[in-house]
């Protein structure tokens, strides 16, 4: 089930970090601006293939885990806020976000980083929030 290029990951092992969305966890409201439900469930399936990737790569000491964002302060939620005010991100309003705060693109990209390296080497198969505790709320 790997691209090209998967067999090197079988030789020497590595990490995947695959990256799904809150949405896949919480859904989608109706009329929600900016995301849909068939975006949660396809960010759903990327955490099923994370997990499945998981069982069959552990045993070439290949990593996968997965990454879900909440509300992240980037391009697409400036696209967001312009449709849908200063208050609603896609995923509802921001003032849900026990935090009190939008993530920042480099918060989500030390995560990234930080599965990839031998500090999380006997992790895989998670799929890791992050999003301020909003998935919580």
């Amino acid at each position: 089930m790997l691209p090209r290029g998967g067999s090197h990951l079988k030789k020497h092992g590595g990490a995947i970090v695959n990256l799904a969305s809150i949405a896949a966890r919480k859904g989608i409201p109706p009329g929600a601006e900016g995301s849909s439900g068939p975006y949660a469930v396809a960010k759903a399936g990327v955490m099923a293939l994370t997990r499945q990737l998981a069982l069959e790569l552990g045993e070439f000491s290949v990593r996968v885990n997965c990454v879900a964002p909440g509300v992240i302060a980037s391009g697409r939620l400036q696209k967001v806020l312009a449709i849908s005010g200063k208050d609603k991100g896609p995923e509802g309003p921001l003032a849900q976000i026990p935090m009190g705060r939008v993530g920042t693109v480099a918060e989500t990209a030390a995560l990234i980083v930080a599965l990839c390296t031998d500090d999380t080497a006997y992790m895989t198969g998670v799929t890791v929030d992050i999003n301020g505790a909003s998935y919580a709320a």
